[in-house]
């Protein structure tokens, strides 16, 4: 079975790139809740919006959730205007959208084997060839930086890791679909 496959979506990975080290340059992954991630979309009037739609959705301690998918409609501020904001619209003119948010997963880390409730796109900006993800019953799977957008069945088990060992880190551009 295949768990992750390309999408007709390409995009110019040198601009996304760019765009990216650009941003990255006044704007701080949310190393505070150790997530590493970035919301380009959130819900209206968040009081954070950059990290609105940081990590999981559900409250492990409450047993619900906290927000919904739909309800990140808004793209922050940061993103308005730049080459993200295009794919973001250029995907969610053929495909509802619920968050979007840029993942970071530093070299050595690696994300608790999990199941979401929805499907992803992934687009990565910046990988190693020992950034991979991983299901349990099916060899890993590299995610290159090549500009494709990449289907991801994300309700089966799985991780992400980045075993890098140079110190370079994977940032991924992951958009939630909505069923």
């Amino acid at each position: 079975m295949e768990y992750i496959t390309p999408t007709d979506w390409k995009f110019d990975i040198g601009r996304l790139q760019d765009e990216v080290n650009h941003l990255l340059q006044h704007l701080s992954f949310d190393t505070h809740h150790i997530k590493n991630q970035l919301s380009v979309t959130s819900r209206p009037n968040s009081p954070i919006p950059i990290y609105d739609g940081v990590g999981s959705l559900w409250h492990r301690d409450n047993q619900c959730y906290i927000a919904k998918e739909c309800e990140f409609t808004e793209v922050n501020e940061e993103f308005r205007g730049t080459y993200l904001e295009h794919i973001y619209d250029t995907i969610r003119a053929t495909t509802p959208l619920g968050r979007v948010r840029l993942l970071r997963i530093q070299p050595g880390r690696c994300y608790s084997f999990h199941s979401d409730t929805e499907a992803r796109f992934h687009l990565a900006v910046k990988t190693n060839d020992s950034a991979f993800i991983i299901y349990r019953d099916v060899p890993p799977y590299h995610i290159p930086a090549d500009g494709i957008v990449y289907s991801m069945n994300a309700t089966h088990k799985h991780t992400a890791l980045n075993g890098d060992r140079t110190g370079q880190d994977r940032i991924h551009l992951v958009f939630n679909g909505l069923e």
